[in-house]
């Protein structure tokens, strides 16, 4: 699923993340469980957060119009909590880019 692909990149990248001090978060609608569940089968690294009243998909607006389930979005926040790059999609699948951004912030 794209989800495994796009942590597991972010896994294999976060070496150098944590050397340009960048953080991930990985947020998704499922349980509590469910993420730990994630977490444990990827050996990831990062922080799992789980939001499961939907309050961060609906204050970063990434819902679909018509489901009550959360677009695919990457976003990078530099250290003012400015959002500097957008990935949606098949770019957020691909973390590659996402990860070059947050690596120059």
């Amino acid at each position: 699923p794209g989800w495994r692909k796009e942590l597991t990149a972010f896994q294999v990248g976060y070496e150098n993340l944590e050397k340009s001090h960048t953080s991930v978060l990985a947020i998704s609608t499922d349980n509590l469980g469910t993420m730990i569940k994630f977490k444990k089968s990827l050996n990831a690294n990062f922080h799992f957060v789980p939001d499961v009243n939907n309050q961060l998909v609906e204050l970063y607006d990434v819902k679909y119009p018509i489901f009550s389930i959360a677009k695919r979005y990457t976003f990078v926040i530099n250290q003012q909590q400015i959002i500097t790059q957008i990935y949606t999609g098949s770019g957020a699948i691909n973390a590659s880019a996402a990860i070059g951004s947050a690596s120059k912030i």
